[in-house]
């Protein structure tokens, strides 16, 4: 007869209790963070038999996890990186889980532009450019053409009428050339006292290859005009001291400015402001022809003011550099016939003309002098149309 002892097996009461123990332990780890898994492996083997059993059903998360360098609370989330994106932390209640799901969905990222410090809306860095103060603007080169439109409120405009201003100062400067030749070589020998004499200018006649600029503004209803004409010549003789007087040759351009304005309406479409014209000495210079004694002049002039003294080169150059003349009555007589032909075609639309607005076209690269007939009560599009 043996007599090994037998253990007697755990009753049904003990294995429920196991089992339930081992299930709340399962569900508390998965509910909260899962707690076992950080733990040490030393604790797989403590006395606390759910440890014991959690470890030996989650090995791999015990070898993965990290060691830790010092203690911290259960509860506490450690401060974002300084590479991180700034986040708003909220304080979840004592009762809600502390699993990592829970405290990522609790970062919530701030909107663009907000500063949590002083409740202030910070603009973005890259904001959009400011828009354009004067629609409709431009400054630089431009061929001459123009058109005339038409804006029938509240419809889009259409265009009635177009020109070429090119064209036109180019036959005003031709059709005046020989009288603007004798007004300069009076006003040259007047205003230089006496020093030249003699003086005979030749002018060019203006061509499609004269330059033209233009400046717009829509917003204060005002074009300017800078046309330019080169190719001209003075020749005059000089008074110069200790020498005999020689012959002053200069190439020059003439540019002439007009400013104009809308703003005047319904007195007149296109106003006058002021128009000039300025002296441009070519990049050549001034020439003077004269016999040797002109040489030995030279010098004596330059001994005499031990050599603080122009020449005379420079002095006909200095003289007639950035020269300007109000040539206003010259050119209201083209100006007149202009608006005469824009009064015409006013009179001509059957509707009251409140404003003129001018304006640059970007993409037919055109000036644009745009009738306005919008009216001072409002009125339906179809008595707009009846009409």
């Amino acid at each position: 007869m043996s007599t090994r002892r037998h253990r007697k097996p755990a009753s049904r009461a003990k294995l429920a209790v196991y089992g339930v123990a081992i299930t709340v332990g399962l569900v508390a780890s998965v509910l909260g963070g899962m707690p076992t898994a950080k733990a040490g492996p030393e604790d797989a083997t403590s006395d606390d038999p759910f440890r014991f059993f959690l470890g030996r059903l989650f090995p791999g998360v015990q070898e993965a996890a990290p060691e830790r360098t010092h203690d911290v609370a259960p509860d506490s989330t450690s401060a974002p990186a300084a590479s991180e994106p700034l986040v708003l932390d909220t304080t979840p209640s004592p009762d809600a889980p502390a699993t990592p799901d829970a405290l990522a969905r609790q970062r919530l990222p701030l909107r663009p532009g907000t500063d949590i410090g002083d409740g202030e809306i910070i603009p973005p860095p890259d904001g959009d450019p400011d828009p354009d103060p004067d629609p409709g603007s431009y400054s630089g080169g431009w061929s001459g053409d123009t058109a005339v439109t038409v804006h029938r409120f509240p419809y889009a405009e259409s265009e009635v009428d177009s020109f070429k201003v090119k064209d036109g100062l180019q036959a005003a400067w031709n059709l005046g050339l020989r009288g603007l030749e004798t007004q300069l070589e009076q006003q040259i020998e007047a205003e230089s006292g006496g020093t030249l004499y003699d003086v005979d200018v030749t002018l060019a006649s203006a061509d499609s290859d004269s330059l033209l600029n233009l400046t717009v503004s829509p917003k204060w209803k005002s074009v300017s005009l800078f046309y330019m004409v080169g190719g001209h010549q003075m020749r005059a003789k000089v008074d110069a001291d200790y020498v005999s007087d020689p012959t002053a040759t200069m190439d020059f351009a003439i540019g002439l400015r007009l400013d104009l304005g809308t703003d005047t309406w319904p007195e007149e479409p296109l106003d006058l402001r002021s128009a000039e014209a300025v002296v441009m000495p070519d990049s050549n210079g001034v020439n003077v022809d004269g016999d040797w004694t002109y040489t030995v002049g030279k010098v004596v002039r330059w001994l005499k003011n031990l050599g603080d003294v122009d020449s005379v080169e420079q002095t006909i150059a200095d003289g007639f550099t950035g020269r300007t003349s109000d040539v206003e009555p010259s050119v209201q007589g083209p100006v007149d016939l202009l608006n005469n032909d824009l009064e015409s075609l006013i009179s001509g639309l059957g509707t009251r003309v409140s404003a003129i607005t001018p304006y640059y076209d970007d993409e037919t690269y055109r000036l644009v002098l745009r009738l306005d007939t919008r009216p001072t009560v409002y009125q339906s599009p179809d008595a707009v149309m009846a009409r």
